[in-house]
């Protein structure tokens, strides 16, 4: 009598717990870490004036400037979190065993990817509540004096956080997939997420949509052009229409700083004015989600990435 035996099959469930049991010590002291700092941030903001007022510079510093900590948060994950998932395999040459007949490598990275990604998820949220807190208090005490939403406090936005947390995750994880060395991960991924940041914070954001343009003429009654709390852009000399006109110094118009002769001397050269250019308050919001979603399919990329190259790796 011959006597088949049906290997079980590894489930979801499986691959969770396996993902579970070689991360847990990573999820916990992360969870600590940034439970911490939240707790700080939220405690900073149930005080008062007088009592921020006495912090030291470098503390207020990093109440001030969320966007700091949404930085090294989001590094953080790429480089300890995304970075050694793959590459730590490699290197330990346990993608041997972990990549078995039962569970091919694409398999294995959905399971670590849904464990790890769903829990810097909501790290990233908790990061948020704590930050929003913040920021209501300084908008209270400031009267809305301080309020710098499209720069200080343009990240305080879950959508964004958990953006951020996801592209540094799928950075690290594709990045290790591609190089199987954990140091050089790491270092790519820290480089190439912190670029990626600044280059959105700095010169992309501005221009998700095209800005409001004003243009008012000379006039002894001069007034500010950018409307409160907007992201200023550009501003400058204009003709006429409000279309903008560089400045010549072959007019000879900057000998005459603050007469009433470089005023005639720029409008014989055809200028009419000033203009600027602002992206209004209202567009704050609309802003955020697409800069969230620059980021979200930015990790779907990369996401994909590294499940066609461990998929590849096998094979090689």
């Amino acid at each position: 009598m011959t006597t088949t035996l049906t290997r079980p099959r590894v489930t979801t469930g499986d691959l969770l717990r396996v993902a579970w049991q070689r991360h847990r010590a990573l999820v916990l002291v992360s969870t600590v870490l940034v439970v911490a700092a939240a707790v700080t941030i939220a405690f900073a903001g149930a005080r008062t004036d007088a009592v921020l007022g006495s912090l030291p510079g470098f503390v207020l510093r990093v109440l001030w400037e969320p966007r700091d900590v949404n930085l090294l948060f989001g590094a953080a994950v790429a480089v300890f979190w995304g970075a050694p998932l793959v590459a730590r395999e490699h290197e330990a040459r346990t993608a041997l065993v972990a990549w078995g007949q039962d569970v091919p490598p694409g398999r294995w990275l959905t399971g670590q990817v849904a464990l790890l990604g769903a829990v810097a998820s909501c790290l990233a949220a908790v990061l948020w509540l704590a930050e929003v807190q913040l920021v209501d208090k300084i908008r209270e005490l400031s009267d809305d004096r301080l309020y710098q939403p499209f720069t200080t406090w343009f990240e305080v936005a879950p959508q964004l956080l958990v953006s951020y947390a996801l592209f540094g995750f799928a950075l690290g994880a594709a990045t290790g997939t591609l190089l199987r060395r954990t140091l050089p991960s790491m270092a790519v991924a820290l480089v190439v997420f912190g670029g990626a940041r600044l280059a959105v914070m700095e010169w992309g954001r501005e221009h998700f949509l095209p800005p409001v343009r004003t243009f008012e003429p000379w006039s002894d009654d001069h007034r500010s052009q950018v409307t409160d709390h907007a992201l200023y852009v550009d501003s400058g000399y204009a003709d006429a229409n409000g279309v903008p006109i560089d400045y010549q110094d072959a007019w000879g118009c900057g000998d005459r700083v603050g007469s009433a002769g470089q005023l005639d001397c720029l409008k014989a050269n055809g200028v009419a004015g000033h203009y600027a250019d602002f992206q209004p308050v209202d567009r704050l919001d609309l802003f955020r989600w697409i800069e969230a979603g620059v980021f979200l399919v930015l990790a779907a990329g990369l996401l994909a990435l590294a499940w066609y190259w461990v998929g590849r790796a096998r094979r090689v």
